[in-house]
């Protein structure tokens, strides 16, 4: 029989909620981006917006180059800035 101890439960637990909470976010965060896109920008369609590179690579540095410039992974960071520069045409500075 296995048994698992209370701590290893918890640790666990709050593992996937940070993960769920972390993607909640992001999803409020994008819906936020396109109705601005929507909003100010007088040539976007609905379905335009979702396409606009603008927005991906805005998301790519909020939710994942900057954090990890920040926290000292500098180089991963700017492999990744560099990638969406590739893909989007849009650089970010981490």
């Amino acid at each position: 029989m296995l048994s698992i101890n209370t701590k290893t439960k918890l640790s666990c637990s709050l593992f996937f909620f940070d993960r769920e909470f972390f993607i909640l976010i992001i999803y409020y965060y994008m819906i936020s981006e396109y109705k601005a896109i929507l909003d100010r920008d007088p040539a976007a369609t609905k379905t335009e917006a979702l396409l606009m590179p603008g927005l991906h690579a805005l998301i790519v540095h909020k939710h994942i180059t900057h954090p990890l410039y920040i926290h000292r992974i500098r180089f991963v960071a700017r492999l990744v800035s560099q990638i969406m520069r590739g893909i989007t045409g849009i650089e970010f500075h981490p």
